[in-house]
Order: C-alpha cells, then structure tokens, then sequence
C-alpha cells in the first residue's frame, strides 16, 4: 500500500464530504475537522485513523479509505448520497 496515496485520498474524500482540514495542527498526523459539532474529528497518521468526538479517542481503524468509509456510513456520519469522487 502507497501510505502517501492512501492519505491523500482519505484528505480528499473528507473534504469533499464536509471536513475541514485543521491547517494550524503541526504534528505526525493530518487533522480534518467537520463544522457541524456532531459529527465526530478524523486523524489520519502514516499508521492509522484515529476518529475522535469531544470526550477523546472513539475507534482507531488501520490506514485505509474503504475502513474509514465504512465506518462513517455505518454510525451515520455520512448521508447515502456522499461524494466518492
């Protein structure tokens, strides 16, 4: 697995679907952020994806889009009609 391409394209699908990318977080990991407060905060490392909502840590899934994208579906964090492309 390309570890690059498999961030970015995790960057690229939460940006479409309503995250925003947290720019003034320097750290190993990529932050990304969504302006409705219930929805949860997605952390992407070289290793893995960390989802997070105001209490901490909720799940931590291995670095993969389909992992993440299920995950979102399946707790309703994704409308049916979310953006792939």
């Amino acid at each position: 697995m390309n570890v690059e391409y498999e961030q970015k394209l995790i960057g690229i699908f939460l940006t479409k679907n309503g995250w925003e990318e947290d720019s003034e977080h320097n750290s190993e990991y990529k932050s990304y952020y969504h302006s409705n407060d219930n929805i949860v905060s997605v952390d992407v490392s070289e290793c893995e994806i960390v989802i997070l909502d105001g209490s901490g840590d909720i799940t931590h899934l291995p670095l993969n889009s389909y992992a993440l994208l299920g995950y979102l579906l399946h707790n309703g964090y994704l409308p049916v009609g979310y953006d792939w492309r």
